[in-house]
């Protein structure tokens, strides 16, 4: 073995870790916490009320998808940070 696979990983990588390990649990976190801030059914919310619930699920996916880019990009995996206006799949 060389001295770069004897060496412990840095504070960096351990963060990188880290984040991998728990990203799942803070989606969930998440979610559960939108899903306990309902104070009633989707069906007799107001539009107002799942409007907002539309636009937080949609800021949660933006802020958990950044993430896990950020945690491959980490990993020293090739990433190119680009703004993508729509994909159609």
């Amino acid at each position: 073995m060389t001295d770069t696979e004897n060496a412990a990983p840095s504070s960096a990588e351990k963060a990188i870790t880290l984040a991998t390990d728990t990203l799942r649990g803070d989606i969930r976190d998440e979610i559960l916490r939108e899903f306990k801030s309902i104070p009633k059914s989707w069906q007799t919310s107001t539009e107002d009320e799942q409007s907002r619930l539309i636009n937080r699920a949609r800021d949660l996916a933006d802020d958990l998808v950044r993430q896990a880019i950020d945690i491959i990009a980490g990993k020293g995996l090739p990433s190119l940070p680009i703004l993508v206006g729509k994909i159609v799949v």
